[in-house]
């Protein structure tokens, strides 16, 4: 889905109370965590990551009550539920934070201004006890309630402004998601460097693609291939590679095109050997 879209079911949803839709993804029903949860387990954190409460921010408030009510569990159900939930959600109080909210959705860094004053007039509404937890999992780091919202670039004249800074200045290091692994983080900072972005758009999927590529073929082989699908982008036959995902799944026709027009080399290099030591033509 485009931020313009986006832009406007958000935009349309502050103006006519309209529900906004949450994308659960398939891969949870392959997690480790998930896969070990019992069935009230299961009800309960789906709940806690579609329910109607949630905004642009991931923190809302949710008694127990209405969580008892909506999953069919008892207080000490719930209770030793959100005891086993403490790595995945915050609970203060009657209010909830999903401690990956801006891993998956990513409100506060938007490109769109329009989501991001979503996500900040969501944000001064929290009370600062929950607003403190926030600030470690979005890359903006807001500190006080007090803050307007043009402090945090989310207003139309600033971001024009940025829009020239960043064409004029094409060195500038992109902003990578920072609860991405290392390694991923790393590999997609390459491939911004590499292709001149100032932005990576779904990061989210383009760090899924990054991972298996460093699993499959290690992370100096995709540092490398990178530059050499950059190095041969718009070339006859080679594929095209428009992100982390399509490298994924157009390495081997990539690869077979670099080995295709390496330079010739001498016939006894071309010979291969066998496992068992045979040498074949």
């Amino acid at each position: 889905m485009s931020a313009i879209k986006v832009g406007k079911i958000i935009q349309k949803k502050f103006k006519e109370g309209d529900m906004i839709t949450r994308t659960v993804y398939t891969r949870i029903w392959e997690d480790e965590f998930f896969c070990a949860l019992s069935f009230k387990e299961k009800v309960v954190f789906l709940y806690l990551i579609t329910n109607v409460n949630i905004g642009l921010t991931g923190a809302y408030e949710c008694d127990d009550r209405h969580i008892m009510f909506d999953t069919g569990i008892t207080q000490e159900e719930l209770n030793q539920i959100k005891k086993k939930f403490d790595s995945k959600f915050v609970f203060i109080g009657t209010w909830v934070i999903i401690k990956n909210f801006n891993r998956y959705n990513n409100f506060c860094n938007n490109k769109s201004p329009k989501i991001r004053q979503g996500y900040m007039n969501d944000y001064n509404r929290l009370p600062k006890e929950v607003r403190t937890h926030l600030e470690d999992t979005c890359i903006i780091h807001v500190s006080d309630a007090s803050d307007t919202i043009n402090k945090h670039t989310i207003n139309n004249n600033k971001d024009k402004k940025d829009n020239k800074k960043e064409k004029k200045n094409k060195t500038k290091a992109v902003e990578i998601n920072d609860t991405f692994p290392p390694d991923v983080k790393r590999v997609m900072e390459h491939y911004a460097k590499v292709y001149n972005l100032q932005y990576i758009q779904k990061q989210f999927d383009n760090s899924l693609s990054a991972e298996r590529l460093i699993a499959n073929y290690g992370l100096d082989k995709v540092l490398a291939m990178i530059e050499k699908a950059k190095a041969n982008k718009g070339k006859r036959y080679y594929p095209s590679i428009g992100n982390l995902t399509d490298l994924l799944e157009k390495w081997e026709k990539l690869d077979y095109q670099l080995a295709r027009n390496e330079p010739v080399r001498k016939e006894e290099d071309l010979r291969v050997k066998t496992s068992i030591g045979k040498e074949v033509k």
